[in-house]
């Protein structure tokens, strides 16, 4: 072994100066205002709310589905609702609005605590009525809870996802206008959007 870094050091000693100039290397460095993240970075009450609610979130899938289970609508409307309000806070619906919370996401985070106490509220109407006679409250609700599940699931992971969403959604009102096996009778947006808000459905 000696020997074959003695015969290295030789070869050295015949290199340019320019030959014998370090090879500079690749170092990955830290950048403290690179964006890491898409998310805002809360700070103060704000930020503690939402621990809180991670916190609560997860203790209440835990408590449900371990000691109290409920009924799977009411279950999964929570489930929604919790994960909503903490995703339109966190996350922003564009680049300018990152810095703070914007006034629409607060108009999502509470049509998404309403819709969750219209469910609960009218629960046992709802079960006969929803898909079949809603009332224009019922639409309405289901309409607006719609579009901010479309809406959060596009700040989370895109724009694919809605869209695809948006496609079958559409096929739902174009049927008949559609040629061959694709043509259906097509169906009013009360009945459609009032069953796909519920079990059969986003829940």
């Amino acid at each position: 072994m000696t020997d074959k870094f003695d015969k290295e050091e030789k070869k050295q000693g015949h290199l340019t100066a320019e030959q014998k100039k370090p090879v500079q290397k690749l170092e990955l460095e830290t950048d403290d205002d690179a964006e890491l993240s898409s998310h805002r970075k809360l700070t103060g009450l704000l930020a503690k709310f939402i621990v809180i609610l991670g916190v609560f979130t997860a203790i209440f899938h835990i408590y449900t589905l371990i000691w109290a289970p409920m009924d799977p609508w009411k279950f999964r409307s929570m489930h929604i609702m919790l994960l909503s309000v903490m995703g339109f806070i966190l996350i922003p619906g564009w680049a300018k609005a990152k810095e703070k919370v914007h006034p629409i996401d607060w108009f999502f985070v509470a049509g998404s605590i309403f819709a969750t106490y219209y469910i609960f509220s009218n629960f046992e109407q709802l079960l006969f009525r929803a898909g079949v006679m809603p009332l224009p409250t019922d639409f309405y609700v289901a309409l607006l809870g719609t579009i901010m599940v479309l809406e959060l699931a596009r700040r989370a992971s895109g724009l694919a996802l809605p869209i695809l969403c948006m496609v079958f959604i559409a096929y739902a009102f174009l049927g008949p206008y559609l040629p061959g096996m694709l043509y259906h009778r097509g169906y009013k947006m009360e009945r459609f959007f009032t069953y796909i808000y519920g079990l059969d459905g986003i829940f």
